[in-house]
């Protein structure tokens, strides 16, 4: 649920950098966005969310060896109304984060200064708490405890997509599929490749992916005047099924929020969704272009491929 719930929430913010990238390749406008690309590809994937929700859950219920999770006696206890220095702790926190917040936006911040707010709004909390430095430590520790294992995971993932990176798996991947278009291929075939190759073949943040499947596959867009509007759902689907299909820091950050580390059914449930959802990408491939074979949706993809940016 927080996967592909997430996923969605991104899919629909206007000022995503997926959704500004997908609209500036494609010329469309945010509303037209929604309705030929992100759109459809929301819903399938919300109505798979709530089906693999309720499943894994009554899964996980059955399995004597799944996990178990118990509410602490303190989170049992929210009677009790917050003390004052609960409450300016709670003030200073918001007012510090909201802070942070706008120095990274006005700053244009990376992930680098994200790994320095975490301990600093600790500290912020642990001052106006009046924490002593071992129970703020400690505190510190048993908030980050269970995410600590998933933070070496995706460090060591990444590491492995760097060296395949390096070696060029990824883009030879994207060759052996390339050479099985052909010289002339249809417009559902073209959306096909692109969005198998961008699934598959091409790994990366969301935002880039959508840059090079439109930039690898210009030549044979341009030459059967496939519509920008059935293209973006390919940017879509070719960029977000791969923060899915493999094990990367979009699937174990929110295992680690839920404290959950159960890997395998985690991993079962996003090769499902993304099986539904390419599978209606490639309906949707088949099934729009027959539809506006006469009536292409904005071909003209000139104007957007300046060199000096859309």
């Amino acid at each position: 649920a927080f996967i592909l719930s997430g996923l969605a929430g991104m899919l629909l913010a206007p000022f995503a950098a997926p959704n500004i990238m997908a609209m500036s390749l494609t010329g469309l406008s945010y509303p037209e966005y929604l309705l030929w690309g992100a759109g459809p590809y929301l819903i399938v994937m919300l109505g798979t969310c709530v089906f693999l929700t309720f499943w894994i859950n009554k899964k996980a219920q059955k399995d004597q060896n799944g996990e178990k999770y118990e509410i602490s006696e303190a989170e049992k206890d929210i009677s009790s109304p917050p003390t004052k220095k609960e409450k300016v702790a709670t003030i200073a926190f918001i007012v510090s984060f909201a802070a942070c917040i706008a120095y990274a936006v006005a700053a244009r911040q990376g992930m680098a200064f994200v790994i320095f707010v975490l301990p600093f709004l600790a500290f912020i909390v642990a001052v106006f708490s009046r924490m002593s430095v071992n129970k703020a430590c400690e505190s510190f520790y048993t908030g980050c405890k269970n995410t600590v294992s998933v933070f070496i995971i995706c460090v060591l993932y990444q590491l492995l997509v760097d060296v395949v990176n390096a070696a060029g798996g990824f883009e030879a991947l994207s060759e052996v599929f390339i050479g099985l278009v052909g010289s002339s291929p249809s417009k559902t075939v073209v959306m096909l490749m692109g969005t198998i190759v961008g699934a598959f073949g091409i790994n990366g943040g969301a935002a880039a992916q959508m840059q090079i499947i439109h930039e690898l596959f210009m030549p044979m867009i341009e030459q059967n005047g496939l519509g920008m509007g059935m293209w973006s759902i390919v940017l879509v689907a070719g960029s977000y099924v791969t923060s899915v299909i493999y094990p990367n820091a979009t699937v174990l950050a929110p295992m680690g929020i839920a404290q959950s580390k159960d890997f395998k059914n985690m991993m079962l449930c996003m090769w499902i969704s993304s099986a539904v959802i390419l599978a209606f990408c490639i309906l949707y491939s088949f099934v729009m272009p027959m539809i506006f074979l006469k009536r292409p949706i904005k071909t003209d993809i000139r104007p957007f491929l300046s060199p000096t940016g859309p």
